[in-house]
Protein backbone atom coordinates (compact mmCIF):
# COMPACT_ATOMS: atom_id res chain seq x y z
CA UNK A 1 0.00 0.00 0.00
CA UNK A 2 2.73 2.34 0.72
CA UNK A 3 4.79 1.75 -2.44
CA UNK A 4 1.45 2.85 -4.26
CA UNK A 5 1.06 5.94 -2.49
CA UNK A 6 4.56 7.23 -3.12
CA UNK A 7 3.94 6.19 -7.12
CA UNK A 8 0.82 7.74 -7.37
CA UNK A 9 2.39 11.24 -5.24
CA UNK A 10 5.49 10.84 -7.77
CA UNK A 11 3.46 10.70 -10.66
CA UNK A 12 1.48 14.02 -9.26
CA UNK A 13 4.68 16.01 -9.32
CA UNK A 14 6.35 14.44 -12.65
CA UNK A 15 3.26 15.37 -14.69
CA UNK A 16 3.17 18.74 -14.71
CA UNK A 17 6.69 18.87 -14.57
CA UNK A 18 6.95 17.13 -18.17
CA UNK A 19 3.63 19.27 -19.14
CA UNK A 20 5.80 22.32 -18.84
CA UNK A 21 8.86 21.49 -20.51
CA UNK A 22 7.11 20.76 -23.59
CA UNK A 23 4.75 24.02 -23.77
CA UNK A 24 7.89 25.82 -25.71
CA UNK A 25 8.86 23.24 -27.19
CA UNK A 26 7.59 23.50 -31.60
CA UNK A 27 8.01 22.41 -34.88
CA UNK A 28 7.53 23.31 -38.67
CA UNK A 29 4.15 21.95 -38.40
CA UNK A 30 3.16 24.85 -35.59
CA UNK A 31 2.00 28.36 -37.61
CA UNK A 32 1.59 29.62 -34.45
CA UNK A 33 3.90 29.98 -31.92
CA UNK A 34 3.56 32.14 -28.38
CA UNK A 35 5.46 32.42 -26.06
CA UNK A 36 5.69 33.88 -22.76
CA UNK A 37 8.61 36.32 -21.66
CA UNK A 38 9.71 38.28 -17.85
CA UNK A 39 11.27 41.43 -17.79
CA UNK A 40 14.55 41.77 -17.19
CA UNK A 41 17.31 44.85 -16.32
CA UNK A 42 19.42 45.85 -19.60
CA UNK A 43 22.88 46.50 -17.85
CA UNK A 44 24.75 46.99 -21.09
CA UNK A 45 24.71 51.01 -21.05
CA UNK A 46 26.32 51.34 -24.74
CA UNK A 47 24.18 52.46 -27.70
CA UNK A 48 21.08 53.70 -25.41
CA UNK A 49 19.28 56.75 -26.19
CA UNK A 50 19.77 59.10 -23.00
CA UNK A 51 16.87 61.84 -22.90
CA UNK A 52 16.85 65.11 -21.03
CA UNK A 53 14.09 65.42 -17.36
CA UNK A 54 12.76 68.68 -18.09
CA UNK A 55 12.12 71.19 -15.66
CA UNK A 56 9.15 73.89 -15.27
CA UNK A 57 10.20 76.96 -17.01
CA UNK A 58 7.81 79.38 -17.71
CA UNK A 59 6.18 77.47 -20.75
CA UNK A 60 2.84 76.68 -21.51
CA UNK A 61 3.02 73.43 -20.51
CA UNK A 62 4.36 73.43 -17.05
CA UNK A 63 1.03 72.66 -15.58
CA UNK A 64 1.12 68.97 -17.12
CA UNK A 65 3.55 68.32 -14.56
CA UNK A 66 2.28 67.41 -11.26
CA UNK A 67 2.88 68.47 -8.02
CA UNK A 68 5.25 67.23 -5.46
CA UNK A 69 5.29 66.91 -1.49
CA UNK A 70 7.61 65.46 0.68
CA UNK A 71 10.58 67.00 0.15
CA UNK A 72 12.95 66.79 3.05
CA UNK A 73 13.07 70.47 4.54
CA UNK A 74 17.22 69.38 5.12
CA UNK A 75 17.39 70.48 1.43
CA UNK A 76 18.36 73.51 -0.25
CA UNK A 77 18.08 75.11 -3.41
CA UNK A 78 15.58 72.52 -4.93
CA UNK A 79 14.72 71.50 -8.27
CA UNK A 80 12.22 68.99 -9.65
CA UNK A 81 12.84 67.32 -12.98
CA UNK A 82 10.03 65.69 -15.01
CA UNK A 83 9.73 62.89 -17.55
CA UNK A 84 6.49 61.47 -18.66
CA UNK A 85 6.33 57.59 -20.41
CA UNK A 86 2.90 59.22 -21.85
CA UNK A 87 2.66 62.52 -23.22
CA UNK A 88 -0.90 62.52 -24.64
CA UNK A 89 -2.28 60.99 -21.41
CA UNK A 90 -0.23 63.74 -19.58
CA UNK A 91 -2.24 66.14 -21.82
CA UNK A 92 -5.53 64.98 -21.48
CA UNK A 93 -5.36 64.74 -17.79
CA UNK A 94 -4.08 68.16 -17.37
CA UNK A 95 -6.78 69.30 -19.55
CA UNK A 96 -9.11 67.58 -17.74
CA UNK A 97 -8.11 68.77 -14.49
CA UNK A 98 -8.51 72.81 -15.75
CA UNK A 99 -4.21 73.18 -15.44
CA UNK A 100 -3.87 74.28 -18.99
CA UNK A 101 -6.90 75.30 -21.53
CA UNK A 102 -8.34 74.16 -24.54
CA UNK A 103 -6.10 76.10 -26.90
CA UNK A 104 -2.92 74.74 -25.27
CA UNK A 105 -4.59 71.12 -25.62
CA UNK A 106 -5.73 71.34 -28.89
CA UNK A 107 -2.83 72.89 -30.41
CA UNK A 108 -0.48 70.43 -29.12
CA UNK A 109 -2.35 67.46 -30.06
CA UNK A 110 -2.45 68.78 -33.65
CA UNK A 111 1.65 69.60 -33.70
CA UNK A 112 2.62 66.54 -32.28
CA UNK A 113 -0.04 64.31 -34.40
CA UNK A 114 -1.37 63.08 -31.03
CA UNK A 115 -4.65 61.02 -30.84
CA UNK A 116 -7.16 60.70 -27.34
CA UNK A 117 -8.06 57.21 -28.61
CA UNK A 118 -5.21 55.18 -26.26
CA UNK A 119 -5.90 57.45 -23.54
CA UNK A 120 -8.59 57.52 -20.66
CA UNK A 121 -10.49 60.02 -18.33
CA UNK A 122 -8.80 58.50 -15.43
CA UNK A 123 -5.53 59.66 -13.78
CA UNK A 124 -2.33 57.91 -14.59
CA UNK A 125 0.83 57.60 -13.16
CA UNK A 126 2.86 57.59 -16.26
CA UNK A 127 6.07 60.14 -14.87
CA UNK A 128 9.32 59.76 -13.71
CA UNK A 129 10.17 62.78 -11.07
CA UNK A 130 13.74 63.99 -9.25
CA UNK A 131 14.20 66.17 -7.27
CA UNK A 132 17.45 67.71 -6.59
CA UNK A 133 18.99 69.79 -3.49
CA UNK A 134 21.89 70.94 -1.16
CA UNK A 135 22.53 69.63 2.28
CA UNK A 136 23.73 71.85 5.20
CA UNK A 137 27.09 70.90 4.36
CA UNK A 138 26.42 71.80 0.28
CA UNK A 139 26.64 68.18 -0.76
CA UNK A 140 24.15 67.55 -3.51
CA UNK A 141 21.83 64.66 -3.27
CA UNK A 142 19.36 63.58 -5.55
CA UNK A 143 15.75 61.47 -4.76
CA UNK A 144 14.05 59.75 -7.07
CA UNK A 145 10.28 58.82 -6.75
CA UNK A 146 10.35 55.44 -7.51
CA UNK A 147 6.99 54.36 -6.66
CA UNK A 148 5.35 56.96 -8.51
CA UNK A 149 2.83 58.34 -5.66
CA UNK A 150 4.74 62.12 -5.78
CA UNK A 151 5.91 61.93 -2.17
CA UNK A 152 9.75 62.02 -1.86
CA UNK A 153 9.66 61.59 1.94
CA UNK A 154 9.35 57.66 1.03
CA UNK A 155 12.29 58.01 -1.13
CA UNK A 156 15.89 57.89 -0.24
CA UNK A 157 18.27 61.53 -0.80
CA UNK A 158 21.14 59.57 -2.73
CA UNK A 159 24.45 61.38 -2.69
CA UNK A 160 25.96 62.65 -6.32
CA UNK A 161 29.58 63.11 -6.58
CA UNK A 162 30.19 66.53 -8.20
CA UNK A 163 33.75 65.55 -9.43
CA UNK A 164 32.49 63.20 -12.50
CA UNK A 165 29.76 62.05 -14.33
CA UNK A 166 28.21 58.83 -12.74
CA UNK A 167 25.35 56.61 -13.80
CA UNK A 168 22.91 55.54 -10.80
CA UNK A 169 19.74 52.65 -12.49
CA UNK A 170 16.85 52.96 -10.33
CA UNK A 171 13.85 50.34 -10.38
CA UNK A 172 10.38 52.38 -10.96
CA UNK A 173 6.70 52.10 -11.33
CA UNK A 174 4.36 53.80 -13.32
CA UNK A 175 1.21 53.08 -15.07
CA UNK A 176 0.17 53.02 -18.85
CA UNK A 177 -2.84 52.60 -20.83
CA UNK A 178 -3.71 48.84 -22.41
CA UNK A 179 -7.41 48.52 -23.83
CA UNK A 180 -8.75 51.64 -21.71
CA UNK A 181 -7.81 49.86 -18.69
CA UNK A 182 -4.64 50.96 -16.42
CA UNK A 183 -1.88 48.86 -16.07
CA UNK A 184 0.81 48.61 -13.60
CA UNK A 185 4.33 48.28 -14.77
CA UNK A 186 7.98 48.89 -13.89
CA UNK A 187 10.97 49.50 -15.05
CA UNK A 188 14.76 50.34 -14.77
CA UNK A 189 16.03 53.90 -15.43
CA UNK A 190 19.43 55.11 -15.50
CA UNK A 191 20.66 58.55 -14.48
CA UNK A 192 23.31 60.76 -15.13
CA UNK A 193 24.35 64.15 -13.87
CA UNK A 194 26.31 66.58 -15.52
CA UNK A 195 26.11 70.54 -14.17
CA UNK A 196 22.34 71.05 -13.37
CA UNK A 197 21.70 68.71 -16.37
CA UNK A 198 20.15 65.51 -16.27
CA UNK A 199 20.23 62.73 -18.32
CA UNK A 200 18.08 59.19 -18.40
CA UNK A 201 17.90 56.06 -20.26
CA UNK A 202 15.44 53.14 -19.91
CA UNK A 203 17.55 50.06 -19.56
CA UNK A 204 14.79 47.23 -20.18
CA UNK A 205 14.45 44.46 -22.56
CA UNK A 206 12.01 40.87 -22.02
CA UNK A 207 13.36 37.42 -22.72
CA UNK A 208 11.74 34.30 -23.40
CA UNK A 209 13.53 31.05 -24.44
CA UNK A 210 11.93 27.95 -26.70
CA UNK A 211 12.75 25.21 -28.26
CA UNK A 212 12.22 24.71 -32.40
CA UNK A 213 12.80 21.22 -33.48
CA UNK A 214 16.27 20.65 -32.00
CA UNK A 215 17.66 24.13 -32.05
CA UNK A 216 17.19 25.64 -28.31
CA UNK A 217 16.06 29.52 -29.09
CA UNK A 218 15.96 32.76 -27.10
CA UNK A 219 14.30 36.26 -28.19
CA UNK A 220 14.75 39.04 -26.45
CA UNK A 221 12.38 42.19 -26.86
CA UNK A 222 14.18 45.54 -26.55
CA UNK A 223 11.26 48.56 -26.55
CA UNK A 224 11.54 51.12 -28.56
CA UNK A 225 14.65 53.31 -29.28
CA UNK A 226 13.36 56.30 -27.77
CA UNK A 227 11.19 58.72 -24.80
CA UNK A 228 9.10 55.96 -24.34
CA UNK A 229 8.80 52.64 -23.06
CA UNK A 230 6.57 50.76 -25.67
CA UNK A 231 7.37 47.32 -26.99
CA UNK A 232 4.52 47.77 -29.82
CA UNK A 233 5.45 48.96 -33.14
CA UNK A 234 8.47 50.10 -33.11
CA UNK A 235 10.66 47.93 -31.04
CA UNK A 236 13.38 45.37 -32.15
CA UNK A 237 13.92 41.64 -31.14
CA UNK A 238 17.27 39.90 -31.34
CA UNK A 239 16.76 36.07 -31.66
CA UNK A 240 19.82 34.15 -30.45
CA UNK A 241 20.08 30.50 -31.74
CA UNK A 242 21.90 29.15 -28.86
CA UNK A 243 23.80 26.27 -30.74
CA UNK A 244 25.77 28.43 -33.18
CA UNK A 245 25.13 32.17 -31.38
CA UNK A 246 23.83 33.15 -34.44
CA UNK A 247 21.84 36.29 -34.31
CA UNK A 248 18.77 38.02 -35.88
CA UNK A 249 18.22 41.04 -35.59
CA UNK A 250 14.40 42.50 -36.32
CA UNK A 251 11.25 45.12 -36.15
CA UNK A 252 8.20 44.84 -34.77
CA UNK A 253 6.15 43.01 -37.72
CA UNK A 254 8.88 41.93 -39.56
CA UNK A 255 10.30 38.21 -40.29
CA UNK A 256 12.67 35.85 -38.58
CA UNK A 257 13.85 32.30 -40.29
CA UNK A 258 13.46 29.19 -38.27
CA UNK A 259 15.12 26.35 -39.72
CA UNK A 260 13.58 26.49 -43.22
CA UNK A 261 9.76 28.68 -42.41
CA UNK A 262 9.61 32.08 -41.86
CA UNK A 263 7.69 33.80 -39.30
CA UNK A 264 6.56 37.01 -38.67
CA UNK A 265 6.96 38.32 -35.02
CA UNK A 266 5.16 40.46 -33.20
CA UNK A 267 4.42 41.22 -29.38
CA UNK A 268 2.09 42.73 -26.77
CA UNK A 269 2.57 46.28 -25.49
CA UNK A 270 4.45 45.17 -22.55
CA UNK A 271 6.30 42.92 -24.12
CA UNK A 272 5.44 40.24 -22.24
CA UNK A 273 4.09 38.36 -25.30
CA UNK A 274 5.51 36.68 -28.09
CA UNK A 275 3.69 35.91 -31.34
CA UNK A 276 5.70 34.42 -34.26
CA UNK A 277 3.02 33.38 -37.27
CA UNK A 278 4.31 31.62 -40.25
CA UNK A 279 4.60 32.76 -43.50
CA UNK A 280 4.55 31.19 -46.69
CA UNK A 281 4.90 33.64 -49.10
CA UNK A 282 6.83 36.22 -46.92
CA UNK A 283 9.58 37.86 -49.73
CA UNK A 284 6.23 38.93 -51.41
CA UNK A 285 4.26 39.86 -48.07
CA UNK A 286 6.70 43.40 -47.59
CA UNK A 287 8.69 44.16 -44.93
CA UNK A 288 11.76 47.15 -43.85
CA UNK A 289 14.29 44.06 -43.90
CA UNK A 290 17.01 43.22 -46.16
CA UNK A 291 16.02 40.53 -48.85
CA UNK A 292 12.30 40.97 -48.54
CA UNK A 293 9.71 43.53 -50.67
CA UNK A 294 9.14 46.73 -49.42
CA UNK A 295 5.72 47.63 -47.67
CA UNK A 296 3.22 48.43 -50.68
CA UNK A 297 1.11 51.78 -50.10
CA UNK A 298 -1.09 54.28 -52.17
CA UNK A 299 -1.02 57.94 -51.83
CA UNK A 300 -0.58 61.18 -53.58
CA UNK A 301 2.76 63.34 -54.51
CA UNK A 302 3.13 66.84 -53.98
CA UNK A 303 2.31 67.80 -57.49
CA UNK A 304 -1.67 65.49 -56.86
CA UNK A 305 0.12 62.28 -59.05
CA UNK A 306 -1.55 58.86 -57.78
CA UNK A 307 1.31 56.98 -56.39
CA UNK A 308 1.17 53.21 -56.11
CA UNK A 309 4.16 51.90 -54.33
CA UNK A 310 6.20 49.64 -55.60
CA UNK A 311 4.20 48.32 -58.17
CA UNK A 312 4.13 51.64 -60.83
CA UNK A 313 8.37 51.31 -60.57
CA UNK A 314 8.87 48.18 -62.09
CA UNK A 315 12.39 47.54 -63.02
CA UNK A 316 13.49 50.90 -61.24
CA UNK A 317 16.31 51.11 -58.76
CA UNK A 318 14.60 53.42 -56.18
CA UNK A 319 16.03 55.28 -53.14
CA UNK A 320 13.07 55.67 -50.42
CA UNK A 321 13.81 58.39 -48.61
CA UNK A 322 12.10 59.62 -44.95
CA UNK A 323 12.94 62.64 -44.68
CA UNK A 324 11.74 66.24 -42.54
CA UNK A 325 12.60 70.03 -43.18
CA UNK A 326 13.47 70.20 -39.75
CA UNK A 327 16.50 67.49 -40.22
CA UNK A 328 19.65 69.14 -40.64
CA UNK A 329 21.08 65.86 -43.02
CA UNK A 330 18.32 65.49 -44.61
CA UNK A 331 18.37 68.96 -46.50
CA UNK A 332 21.91 69.03 -46.87
CA UNK A 333 21.19 65.58 -48.96
CA UNK A 334 18.36 66.83 -50.60
CA UNK A 335 19.88 70.33 -51.48
CA UNK A 336 23.38 69.11 -52.77
CA UNK A 337 23.42 64.92 -53.21
CA UNK A 338 20.34 63.86 -54.92
CA UNK A 339 19.99 65.99 -57.53
CA UNK A 340 23.60 65.08 -58.65
CA UNK A 341 22.75 61.55 -58.31
CA UNK A 342 19.35 61.96 -59.96
CA UNK A 343 20.69 63.97 -62.92
CA UNK A 344 23.27 61.17 -63.37
CA UNK A 345 20.80 57.74 -63.14
CA UNK A 346 17.43 58.94 -63.49
CA UNK A 347 14.70 58.69 -64.38
CA UNK A 348 14.24 55.64 -66.63
CA UNK A 349 16.29 53.27 -64.25
CA UNK A 350 16.89 55.46 -61.04
CA UNK A 351 14.14 57.00 -58.67
CA UNK A 352 13.72 58.66 -55.68
CA UNK A 353 10.81 58.91 -53.57
CA UNK A 354 11.01 61.43 -50.38
CA UNK A 355 8.36 60.71 -47.92
CA UNK A 356 8.49 63.67 -45.96
CA UNK A 357 7.08 64.12 -42.20
CA UNK A 358 5.50 67.62 -43.85
CA UNK A 359 2.00 69.33 -44.62
CA UNK A 360 1.46 70.00 -48.11
CA UNK A 361 1.85 73.78 -47.35
CA UNK A 362 4.95 73.56 -45.17
CA UNK A 363 6.35 71.20 -48.40
CA UNK A 364 5.14 73.86 -51.20
CA UNK A 365 7.34 76.26 -49.32
CA UNK A 366 10.49 74.49 -49.31
CA UNK A 367 10.28 73.01 -53.11
CA UNK A 368 10.05 76.81 -54.33
CA UNK A 369 13.48 77.45 -53.23
CA UNK A 370 14.95 74.15 -54.42
CA UNK A 371 14.72 72.35 -57.75
CA UNK A 372 13.38 69.20 -56.95
CA UNK A 373 12.69 66.68 -59.72
CA UNK A 374 12.11 63.48 -57.69
CA UNK A 375 8.78 62.38 -56.29
CA UNK A 376 7.67 63.97 -52.96
CA UNK A 377 4.99 62.70 -50.92
CA UNK A 378 3.56 64.66 -48.13
CA UNK A 379 2.73 62.45 -44.88
CA UNK A 380 3.24 65.07 -42.05
CA UNK A 381 -0.48 65.38 -41.43
CA UNK A 382 -1.72 61.69 -40.30
CA UNK A 383 2.09 59.75 -41.02
CA UNK A 384 0.16 56.87 -42.40
CA UNK A 385 2.89 55.50 -44.41
CA UNK A 386 5.82 56.36 -41.09
CA UNK A 387 3.34 54.29 -39.48
CA UNK A 388 3.76 51.31 -42.27
CA UNK A 389 7.54 51.45 -42.36
CA UNK A 390 7.69 51.76 -38.49
CA UNK A 391 10.12 55.41 -38.76
CA UNK A 392 11.04 57.20 -35.99
CA UNK A 393 13.77 59.10 -36.87
CA UNK A 394 14.95 61.02 -39.94
CA UNK A 395 16.83 60.14 -42.41
CA UNK A 396 15.73 56.58 -42.51
CA UNK A 397 16.52 55.38 -46.33
CA UNK A 398 15.86 52.18 -47.80
CA UNK A 399 17.44 50.83 -51.21
CA UNK A 400 15.29 48.62 -53.76
CA UNK A 401 16.76 46.87 -56.60
CA UNK A 402 15.06 46.40 -59.64
CA UNK A 403 13.32 43.15 -58.89
CA UNK A 404 11.88 44.98 -56.08
CA UNK A 405 13.52 43.83 -53.51
CA UNK A 406 15.11 46.04 -50.47
CA UNK A 407 19.31 45.21 -51.02
CA UNK A 408 20.45 48.39 -48.42
CA UNK A 409 19.08 50.40 -45.73
CA UNK A 410 20.40 53.34 -43.70
CA UNK A 411 24.05 53.15 -43.01
CA UNK A 412 24.63 51.41 -45.74
CA UNK A 413 23.66 54.14 -47.99
CA UNK A 414 25.47 57.08 -45.86
CA UNK A 415 28.13 59.12 -47.67
CA UNK A 416 29.71 58.00 -50.75
CA UNK A 417 27.98 54.52 -50.48
CA UNK A 418 24.90 55.20 -52.20
CA UNK A 419 26.77 55.93 -55.14
CA UNK A 420 28.91 53.60 -55.35
CA UNK A 421 26.01 50.74 -54.85
CA UNK A 422 24.14 52.81 -57.76
CA UNK A 423 27.39 52.81 -59.99
CA UNK A 424 27.29 48.97 -59.55
CA UNK A 425 23.90 48.45 -60.00
CA UNK A 426 23.28 50.52 -63.13
CA UNK A 427 26.31 48.72 -65.36
CA UNK A 428 24.49 45.18 -64.14
CA UNK A 429 21.59 46.61 -65.87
Amino acid sequence: MKLIQITIISLIFIIPILNCGSQNVFSEKDNIIELNATKLKDDIQSNKIEMPLFRKNGWVLDNIFPDIIGIPDTLSDINTYYFYFNFDQALLQAYNSKLIGKDAFESNFKKFNLGTNECINEYVKTFVVVVTGKSASNEKYYIIDSNNDLDMSNDIPIRINSEQQIKHTHKIEFERVINNKIKKGFTWITLSFSGNEIMFSFDEYTLCKFQFDTIKYEIRTFPSRGPVVNYGSPCFFKVINKINSDIQSTNFNEYIKLNKSSYRITCSEDGLKIKLSKEFNDKNKGSTQLGISPISFKTVSLKGESISFPGDFKNKIILLDFWATSCGPCVHDIKAKYPILYNKYGNDKFEIIGVANNTKSELKRFVESDNIEWIIIPDGENRKIQKLYNIYQFPTLFLINADGIIIAKDDELRGNKLESLLNKLIEIK
